[in-house]
């Protein structure tokens, strides 16, 4: 393990995880026990049946690339088995996701609700009923409110990653797979998981990237507040500023990076009790409906610039997946 990840695991209170905190944030096998390192083969053992479903399935005629899942485990850990992972996350571009979905359908896998709500969501899930097998289908890699992200050039820029001698996946570049990272922590409002995720990065492979054409990207995409709320929640943390960190950032970033320092710092050696502070730090918030809404809606005051603050900020109250959205949805007051 790289040093900064094992510091902020400690930091997290790695050294004694209390096993319902572990399940509760999305990082059970850090506990390091046989029996969930085991669970962990287990799972990736069957995710690559959907893998290899996914290759079959969309050929060579449908561009996709594979989010998360064992890929980023293997790139990032020496033992991939210590992230857990629960299904298999597909990028593809906007206009192919209904022959995506036509195609995953056909295999079998039911869409677990009546279809994909894209005014709200960046993703459908789709699972399969005989194996399990739980599949993503992203047509985007972070919801609607934040500014958008030029697709395209990520698809252009993949790469390719063997996970078996007869299974290559496409997978993100170096420099998207951390702007990826930094938005699973905005979309999870900074969560436990989200923050080790991006300590192994800065760690393995932040040192490779050129520090001031990544800064100069995510200033492009409008993305620096986002990219730099887990980098200062990992500088308060471990007292280190990590790979890619800037000191001066917008306040509402460093503001976010200490209400989440706050909520991670011990969060695996304490009893899960479910209140905000143990809410941050879940994978999927515990506080209801209502507050959820609230905090994601001052998650996206971390974006640059005053006008798109406001346009994200109000996004998710006003167009979120709630009654209201579906309503004005419906009305085709969403475009």
């Amino acid at each position: 393990m790289s040093d900064l990840f094992e510091q902020t695991y400690r930091v997290l209170g790695g050294d004694s995880v209390v096993a319902e905190s572990a399940s509760k944030l999305g990082v059970a096998a850090a506990s390091g026990e046989q029996q969930a390192l085991q669970q962990n083969r287990l799972r990736f053992a069957l995710l690559r049946i959907g893998l290899r479903q996914i290759v079959e399935a969309l050929g060579e005629d449908i561009p996709f690339v594979i989010l998360k899942g064992e890929p980023l485990s293997r790139r990032l850990f020496d033992q991939p088995e210590f992230r857990s992972t629960t299904d298999v996350d597909l990028l593809v571009l906007p206009g192919d996701h209904d022959e995506v979905r036509r195609r995953l359908l056909g295999l079998g896998f039911v869409a677990r609700q009546e279809g994909p709500r894209k005014w709200a969501y960046n993703q459908e899930a789709l699972v399969h009923p005989g194996s399990s097998v739980v599949m993503e289908i992203h047509w985007a890699i972070a919801f609607p409110a934040l500014p958008p992200l030029p697709i395209k050039d990520l698809f252009e820029r993949r790469r390719s990653f063997e996970l078996a001698p007869d299974l290559d996946v496409p997978i993100l570049s170096d420099d998207w797979t951390g702007i990826h990272l930094a938005l699973h922590f905005h979309q999870h409002i900074g969560c436990a998981k989200c923050l080790l995720d991006m300590a192994a990065f800065c760690s393995r492979i932040a040192p490779g990237l050129d520090a001031s054409a990544f800064q100069d990207r995510v200033a492009e995409l409008g993305l620096s507040g986002v990219v730099q709320w887990p980098l200062h929640t990992l500088e308060l943390l471990t007292g280190d500023p990590p790979p890619l960190y800037l000191a001066d950032v917008d306040p509402t970033v460093r503001a976010w990076a200490v209400v989440s320092a706050w909520a991670l710092r011990g969060c695996l050696s304490r009893r899960f009790r479910g209140g905000v502070q143990d809410s941050l730090a879940s994978l999927n918030p515990t506080t209801g409906p209502s507050a959820e809404v609230l905090l994601r809606a001052l998650t996206m005051l971390t974006v640059d610039g005053t006008a798109e603050k406001s346009r994200a900020f109000w996004r998710p109250i006003l167009h979120g997946p709630h009654f209201l959205g579906r309503a004005m949805h419906r009305w085709g007051a969403i475009r």
